[in-house]
């Protein structure tokens, strides 16, 4: 062998064993862990490892497919958590809304809006004993008060909300049912500007539909009392 090949050989044997190795069950741990740390939805995790995955991965296409999927699944992620966020606000302005307007004309549900129907009297020599609802409208939503003209406070006060709504959202209270798994909640209202009266939450494929009414209103309305024992 020629001497001057020598310093090159020994060149070339020193960055072969300077060169780090590839190790493909690690490799496949790093990629497991990424995955996991994506679909809990853990991107920091996720992200902790890439520097792990590249160090002992040969397939450099495997890790930029895993790069790309972090960072749309985190934009998908951000994306859904400020749309659930900007639901959140908007239901509680709502809930807050509907609240101050049942609870400033619970007593005289009359003068909560301008608009109104009535049902025929049983009756015709005694007009006010039948049902009248008046109706608003606030943004995209509609607020009703339904009553018993004769007795204004057999009441009910309702709307449609497209998130969830609970007693605590209300004004707080006492539970009196929880059923079908959560879809329907009865409750005794204690605190805030609806105190006394009672709420009906149902959530539907509508949204949730709200109800504040009074004890006599469920009494004079065997239809409403029904869906209170569903």
């Amino acid at each position: 062998m020629s001497p001057r090949r020598l310093p090159l050989l020994a060149l070339l044997a020193v960055a072969v064993t300077g060169c780090p190795r590839k190790d493909p069950k690690k490799c496949e741990e790093a990629q497991g862990v990424i995955r996991q740390g994506i679909a809990a939805e853990d991107f920091a995790a996720a992200r902790s490892w890439r520097d792990y995955a590249y160090k002992h991965c040969a397939d450099r296409g495997v890790l930029d497919g895993l790069d790309k999927e972090i960072v749309q699944k985190e934009a998908d992620a951000n994306a859904r958590k400020a749309s659930a966020e900007a639901a959140r606000q908007k239901t509680e302005q709502l809930v807050k809304l509907f609240s101050e307007w049942a609870g400033t004309h619970k007593a005289n549900p009359a003068g909560a809006a301008v608009n109104v129907s009535c049902s025929a009297p049983a009756d015709p020599k005694k007009e006010k004993e039948r049902w009248c609802t008046r109706e608003r409208t606030a943004s995209e939503h509609k607020l009703r008060v339904t009553y018993w003209e004769a007795e204004p406070d057999a009441y009910e006060f309702a709307t449609l909300s497209a998130g969830d709504v609970s007693c605590e959202l209300l004004g707080g209270g006492t539970q009196v049912k929880n059923a079908h798994g959560g879809a329907l909640v009865h409750c005794n209202l204690t605190g805030g500007a609806l105190a006394g009266s009672q709420a009906l939450v149902l959530r539907t494929a509508q949204g949730t539909q709200l109800s504040v009414f009074s004890a006599k209103y469920a009494e004079k309305n065997p239809a409403f009392s029904r869906r209170l024992n569903m």
